[in-house]
């Protein structure tokens, strides 16, 4: 299904079963749009497919879907979005994918999920609780931003994932005093309650594999704001 093929105007989807993607932008601003069936025979939700589709309260994200397979901002903006859960073989939620999505309040996330990508669920204020699968390695930056509702984040494993804050271009400059102020207030801007009441690690990310562990050894050494206020 590309954009441009369906009337906008509709208030109900039934993607046919042939369908395999659903292409990037293909229901970008259905102003109307409130409810949406997808088959098991669809393998990809494309780059902003139903993203700004404010009066979306229902879609079902069938297990076909794995992988990296739904695109970034895909639901970006699904203001009346109250509920979703995840396909069980999905490996990543990309980057913004459901940024800004006001009311949904009820997350499922899949077991075998992996990575929670830049600002995922950002401006979600209505999440109040979310439970971290057990095969979550990285949360990156932003991911929660702004989720002022949540309240209860609980960890499978034993072993909590890392989130992204802050990148630093080390080859160009050493971290000072001054620095590290900044980073600080940096850090409580962009990761907020989430980090303060979970405890869960800082990932600092660099420009180059050998400055991304210097950086954390620096990190471990000088500076550690977990529990801090």
């Amino acid at each position: 299904i590309r954009k441009g093929e369906i009337d906008n105007n509709i208030t109900v989807a039934n993607i046919p079963p042939w369908v395999e993607k659903i292409s990037d932008h293909a229901f970008s601003e259905f102003k109307n749009l409130k409810r949406v069936y997808v088959p098991n025979s669809v393998k990809e939700i494309g780059v902003e497919a139903f993203s700004d589709c404010s009066k979306l309260k229902l879609i079902n994200l069938p297990d076909s879907v794995t992988g990296n397979s739904i695109g970034k901002f895909a639901f970006q903006g699904c203001e009346s979005l109250v509920h979703v859960k995840l396909p069980e073989k999905l490996v990543t939620i990309q980057e913004g994918t459901f940024k800004n999505a006001k009311s949904l309040k009820y997350v499922t996330l899949n077991n075998e999920l992996e990575v929670i990508g830049k600002e995922a669920f950002a401006e979600c204020r209505s999440i109040e609780a979310i439970v971290i699968p057990r095969e979550v390695k990285i949360i990156s930056d932003r991911a929660f931003y702004h989720c002022r509702s949540l309240g209860s984040v609980l960890f499978r494993s034993p072993e909590r994932p890392a989130i992204g804050i802050i990148r630093y271009d080390w080859s160009r400059k050493k971290m000072k005093k001054e620095d590290w102020k900044k980073f600080e207030r940096d850090m409580y801007k962009n990761a907020g309650s989430f980090v303060r009441n979970t405890g869960a690690r800082i990932l600092i990310m660099d420009n180059s594999e050998q400055g991304f562990h210097r950086l954390n050894e620096d990190w471990s050494q000088y500076y550690n704001p977990i529990g801090r206020k």
